[in-house]
C-alpha cells in the first residue's frame, strides 16, 4: 500500500468531520500522512503510540510533508487513557485488533468527547446569550472542571504521562487488566 491508498481507506469518514483528530496506535505515521491530507492546513492530529522510535519518525514524516499540521505526538498504551479532547474523529487504522474489549475502548472515547462537545455548547450560548447571568457562566465551569477529574479518573492523567512521571492506573487501564486476566 501506499499513501494515495491510505488517503483512500480514510477519505469518507474524515471529509466533513473536522479539523481535531485523535489517532491510535500511530506508529510511523502511514495514516497520520494520509490524515494530515485530508485535514488540510490547520488540521490538528493527537497521535498515540507505545513505541517512541515510530513516534519520532512519525513526528519527522509529517513535519517534513505537512508543516501547516499541529501534531501532538505523545508516547503511551491508548487503552491506558486518551490525550485531552473533545475530537471531531478517532482514526484507529493499526491498533484495535491489539485490543480484546474493542466496544469498551470505542465507548469510552465517544462518551467522553461527547461529554466535553454538550460543555463546548453550553459555553458557546453562554457568549451567545450576551445577557445570560454570571452565575450560569460559572455553573457550567464548574461542570466543566468536574468532567475533566472525572475524565483523569476513567482515562488517566495525561498532563503526567506526557512528563512520563508515575502516576495511579486509570479505571480503563484496571478494567482492561481484569477483561484480559491479567490481574
Amino acid at each position: 500500500m501506499d499513501h494515495a491508498d491510505h488517503v483512500a481507506l480514510i477519505a469518507d469518514g474524515v471529509r466533513g468531520a473536522g479539523t481535531r483528530w485523535l489517532e491510535l496506535g500511530c506508529g510511523d505515521g502511514a495514516f497520520t500522512l494520509a490524515l494530515a491530507e485530508m485535514l488540510g492546513a490547520g488540521g490538528e492530529i493527537a497521535a498515540v503510540d507505545r513505541d517512541a522510535d515510530s513516534l519520532r519518525a512519525m513526528e519527522g514524516r509529517v513535519a517534513a510533508r505537512f508543516a501547516a499540521t499541529r501534531l501532538e505526538a505523545r508516547r503511551a498504551d491508548f487503552t491506558d487513557g486518551f490525550p485531552d479532547g473533545p475530537f471531531d474523529g478517532v482514526l484507529a487504522a493499526n491498533s484495535l485488533h491489539f485490543v480484546r474489549d474493542r466496544r469498551a475502548v470505542l465507548g469510552a472515547v465517544r462518551a467522553a468527547g461527547e461529554a466535553l462537545n454538550r460543555v463546548n455548547h453550553l459555553k458557546q450560548a453562554l457568549v451567545d446569550t450576551p445577557a445570560a447571568a454570571p452565575a450560569l457562566r460559572d455553573q457550567v465551569r464548574t461542570i466543566e472542571d468536574q468532567l475533566k477529574d472525572v475524565q483523569v479518573l476513567l482515562s488517566g492523567d495525561s498532563t503526567m504521562a506526557k512528563r512520563n512521571e508515575p502516576h495511579p492506573p486509570s479505571i480503563a487501564s484496571r478494567v482492561e487488566q481484569v477483561v484480559n486476566g491479567h490481574w
